[in-house]
């Protein structure tokens, strides 16, 4: 399965994965928020150039070289003279530098003015954009053409299908199709609100309707084997984009276990990725939160019978999470906890103000987390399970 990401520089799952991985010190994360009924393309290099001019203050104060700092901040100065990235921004925009590494990403979430270095980049605030608890999939299904798009409520990108027919068309080829098909067109309303777009049914003798229908369940169950085969999260949910009588059918073939009950229910031939992804989000959403609520009501019901599987304590979440012992992790996320984490000896310093060489400490705590498989909700306080800066269930 690859997906191939339709809208450049947003920031996708694979995106994420990469910047947890091992980029060397320091790691400088530059957050902007963006207003882009406001913004202008000579007001963005403007701000730019304040928040380095920040960073090359805090990489001094770490004791790197002017050369070093200057080499590490070369490529987002390189940005403030290039006319074509400033032309089209989302809602925030994050860059991300270290040693011979640099990634930026236009995203459609409201995050805090930030410029923070440290050990790991600074996703927390990232991960409403970007999870892979709100990873879901849409199965286009039609005459024509098969599709199947990888979305997040942000993100959208089409993936694809290798060693799979991808029409009907292609697979019923030796059946003689055009002639056992009646054209009808559909008066009722889809899931956009639009006129439904034409179907066939079948309309020959009950012997050849019969073979058209078992050849089309079995070009479906090889699509089924192939989904269940390429899906790296067989707990994603699996949304149907078609128009009912090929749904129905296909739903006969399915076995991934996650198919919803709710399709979108309309022809997919004239709807683009992201179109699929509007209409899907509603579909998929409910799933999402409750996942969350059931966390929640798991690390209760563990804080209440067996206390020590669960923490609220950043001393004991951030080892944990480093040594890969946290299953799930809830964090605020607006807010920050600095402090210095030493590794060696698994001990945790925290400081009421931020000083020279701290860390964000549930930052670190979150990328910890997603390093070792654990699932990390980004979350606003009053959605936390307690009172408090963090709430873990530990392994």
């Amino acid at each position: 399965m690859r997906p191939v990401d339709k809208r450049m520089n947003l920031l996708g799952w694979d995106n994420l994965k990469a910047l947890l991985a091992d980029h060397g010190w320091p790691r400088l994360s530059i957050l902007m928020p963006v207003n882009p009924a406001e913004f202008s393309r000579r007001q963005g290099p403007i701000r730019l150039k304040g928040m380095l001019q920040q960073a090359e203050r805090q990489l001094s104060a770490l004791g790197l070289e002017p050369a070093e700092a200057d080499n590490l901040l070369a490529p987002a100065y390189a940005l403030m003279d290039n006319r074509l990235f400033w032309r089209h921004q989302s809602q925030g925009l994050a860059l991300f530098l270290a040693p011979n590494s640099f990634s930026s990403y236009r995203l459609p979430v409201r995050f805090d003015k930030e410029v923070i270095v440290g050990s790991q980049f600074y996703i927390k605030p990232l991960l409403p954009a970007v999870t892979g608890d709100d990873r879901f999939f849409i199965l286009a299904l039609s005459q024509k053409r098969i599709r199947l798009v990888e979305a997040t409520q942000f993100t959208v990108a089409e993936v694809e299908l290798e060693e799979l027919a991808t029409s009907l068309e292609e697979a019923l080829q030796y059946h003689e199709f055009e002639r056992s098909l009646q054209f009808h067109t559909g008066t009722g309303q889809a899931a956009s609100g639009t006129k439904r777009s034409a179907l066939y049914h079948g309309h020959g003798a009950a012997g050849d309707n019969r073979t058209l229908k078992k050849n089309i369940l079995h070009f479906f169950q090889k699509v089924d084997n192939g989904i269940r085969r390429h899906l790296a999260q067989p707990g994603a949910p699996l949304v149907l984009a078609g128009v009912e009588y090929i749904r129905g059918l296909y739903r006969e073939a399915n076995h991934y276990p996650k198919l919803t009950e709710q399709d979108i229910d309309e022809s997919p031939d004239s709807l683009r990725a992201e179109d699929l992804q509007r209409l899907a989000w509603p579909l998929v959403e409910p799933i999402f939160l409750q996942r969350q609520r059931e966390a929640a009501a798991r690390y209760r019901q563990l804080a209440a019978k067996e206390p020590g599987c669960t923490s609220t304590q950043l001393e004991q979440v951030v080892p944990a999470a480093y040594y890969r012992r946290v299953d799930t992790l809830f964090v605020p996320r607006h807010e920050h906890r600095w402090g210095i984490f030493t590794a060696e000896e698994g001990q945790v310093t925290l400081h009421t103000r931020k000083q020279a060489g701290d860390e964000e400490l549930l930052n670190l705590a979150t990328a910890y987390t997603l390093q070792g498989g654990g699932t990390v909700y980004s979350v606003e306080r009053e959605e936390m399970p307690e009172q408090s800066p963090v709430a873990a269930i530990l392994r």
